[in-house]
This record gives C-alpha cells, sequence and structure tokens, in this order.
C-alpha cells in the first residue's frame, strides 16, 4: 500500500516537472505578435476606406486630399491616422473635415508601439495630427513590407 501512494507522488511530481519543463519551453518560443496580443500592443487606426482596385484608392485619397495607401495582399486599405492614446482628437479632426471613418485595433511589435507613444505625446503638447499621422503611417507602412 505504502508502496502504490510512493508511486503516485513520484508519478504527479514528474508529471508537474515536465510540465514546468513545456511551459517554459513554449513560453520562451511565443512569437511577436502574441506577445503583442498578451501584453496589449495594440494601436487605434482610424481606416477611411476599402477598396479591391488601386486606382479607386488613389482617387479616394486625391478628392479627399487625406489618407495614406496599404495593400494587405487583398484589399487596399486607406488610413487617416494611428493613436494609442489620442482618440477623441483624431475623432474630432476626421469629423471636422466630414469624413466618414472606421476605427479599428490592430496588434503592434514592440518598436512601432513605442514610436506611437512618443508620437502621441508629441500631438497632445502640438495638437498637429497631420504632420505626426503621416510620419506614423509611413513608419507602420515601412514595418509592414
Amino acid at each position: 500500500m505504502v508502496i502504490k501512494v510512493k508511486k503516485r507522488f513520484l508519478l504527479y511530481g514528474i508529471t508537474i516537472c515536465l510540465g514546468i519543463i513545456l511551459a517554459f519551453i513554449f513560453y520562451y518560443k511565443i512569437d511577436d505578435s502574441l506577445a503583442s496580443v498578451i501584453d496589449n500592443r495594440s494601436v487605434t487606426v482610424f481606416q477611411l476606406g476599402v477598396f479591391k482596385n488601386i486606382e479607386n484608392a488613389k482617387e479616394f485619397i486625391s478628392n479627399n486630399h487625406i489618407g495614406y495607401l496599404f495593400y494587405d495582399g487583398e484589399y487596399y486599405r486607406v488610413y487617416a491616422g494611428i493613436t494609442i492614446d489620442n482618440i477623441k482628437l483624431n475623432e474630432e479632426y476626421l469629423e471636422s473635415l466630414n469624413l466618414n471613418y472606421y476605427e479599428k485595433k490592430l496588434s503592434v511589435n514592440k518598436e512601432f508601439y513605442n514610436l506611437v507613444k512618443e508620437y502621441d505625446s508629441l500631438t497632445k503638447s502640438t495638437n498637429k495630427l497631420s504632420l505626426t499621422n503621416q510620419d506614423l503611417i509611413e513608419s507602420y507602412l515601412e514595418s509592414t513590407n
């Protein structure tokens, strides 16, 4: 009877140790995209439109004098801004231009998240969205290609 209990505890101990070892292996193999979800590294983008045809997207940008083109492999998306903390400021800016927009959350890598955080603090101090958004969107487009 005592031997059966010792075998069970030994089996439980080995199982727990194996579980801990596997957890460490999987934890260190998590890539940056999953880490961004776990760390809640997401930004809000302001999407103005989605197009199948690049010419329609370019025409939209030309007619509205705002927007940056992003191709995701299937659609051409037109973004107007990226932020973490200045959502209200971006909304007010786009509404003042009478533009319809869609707010979308994107998970991003740590470097880009930190860049957006810096631009957000700059935007709060200067209240100039167009220049900071242009730089951010161009950085985002470069980081995805």
